[in-house]
C-alpha cells in the first residue's frame, strides 16, 4: 500500500520466505530484508516510479529462520484515477539456486585460470568460429599475442597454421580449426 505496508501475499510467496500470508500482512518490506539490501529495493522502486516504468531488482531477504533467500523483484507503481501513488504491485522469483550456482562457477573459473596460468605449456580454447575465448599466459607468451589482441581474429589467420612444405592449410583442414 501507500505506506509500504503488505496488503497481499499469495501462499507461494509467504511460503518461499518461511512465513504464513497472514503472518506477512500488514508488515513492510523492509521486515524481511538487511538494511541494506532495503536501500537498494527502495531506491529502485523510487527510481522507477519516477521514470513511470517497470522496476526490477535482485535483492537478498531473510527467511523466517533466518537464512537468506535472493528473489528477483519485477514492481510497478499502483496509482489511483488522478495518478496519486498508492502503492506497488511486486512479484518475486527465488533466485537463491542460481545465485550459489553462479558463485561455484566463479569459484571455479577462478580454480581453473589458476590451474592453466601455472602450466608450462600453451593452451587456448577457440568457439565455433575459431575466435579465442581463453588463452593462458604460456600461450600468450609463445604466440606473442594476448587473448584480448586475438579475441576479434580468427586464430587461423593468426597462427598461418602450415603444412611441412610451408604452404598453408585451408581453413576447414586446419587442425586448430578441428
Amino acid at each position: 500500500d501507500a505506506e509500504e505496508r503488505t496488503d497481499y501475499v499469495n501462499p507461494r510467496m509467504a511460503s518461499m520466505l518461511g512465513y504464513s500470508p497472514e503472518e506477512m500482512i500488514g508488515r513492510k518490506l523492509s521486515d524481511f530484508m538487511d538494511a541494506d539490501q532495503f536501500e537498494i529495493a527502495q531506491e529502485e522502486m523510487v527510481t522507477a516510479r519516477e521514470d513511470r516504468r517497470l522496476g526490477v531488482v535482485e535483492n537478498s531477504f531473510v527467511r523466517k529462520d533466518g537464512t537468506r533467500c535472493w528473489a528477483r523483484v519485477s514492481h510497478t507503481a499502483l496509482t489511483d484515477l488522478h495518478g496519486n501513488h498508492t502503492g506497488e504491485l511486486a512479484i518475486m522469483s527465488d533466485i537463491t539456486a542460481s545465485k550459489a550456482q553462479a558463485v561455484e562457477l566463479r569459484a571455479s573459473e577462478h580454480f581453473l585460470a589458476a590451474l592453466t596460468d601455472s602450466m608450462a605449456e600453451g593452451m587456448f580454447a577457440l568457439d565455433t568460429d575459431g575466435h579465442v575465448t581463453y588463452m593462458n599466459q604460456a600461450a600468450e607468451k609463445l604466440l606473442g599475442w594476448t587473448a584480448d589482441e586475438l579475441a576479434t581474429r580468427s586464430m587461423h589467420d593468426t597462427t598461418h597454421y602450415q603444412h611441412q612444405d610451408g604452404s598453408p592449410y585451408e581453413e576447414a583442414d586446419c587442425p586448430l580449426s578441428c
